[in-house]
């Protein structure tokens, strides 16, 4: 069994598409496939789609951490998901 982390990231910039204003997010799911905690995070602006969807796997990592401390079922190996 594994925790699941599905996350992802967009920047829409002015004319040429990167960098721009954007945000990310994230779903975390115990061992069961039960959703924990669903995430989005608005970035602001300046920032690439590539940099927007590594700033949500960290931030899910970080956030299992936090579940973990608080007595989350989620001590198990972690498959994370992201379309890039």
């Amino acid at each position: 069994p594994y925790v699941h982390i599905q996350f992802d990231g967009g920047s829409r910039g002015t004319g040429e598409g990167n960098p721009g204003e954007c945000g990310a997010g994230f779903v975390i799911a115990d061992v069961n496939g039960t959703e924990i905690l669903r995430q989005g995070i608005y970035m602001g602006n300046g920032h690439t789609n590539n940099e927007c969807e590594s700033d949500a796997l960290r931030q899910a990592f970080e956030t299992v951490h936090a579940l973990r401390l608080k007595g989350y079922k989620v001590n198990a190996p972690i498959r994370a998901f992201g379309d890039s």
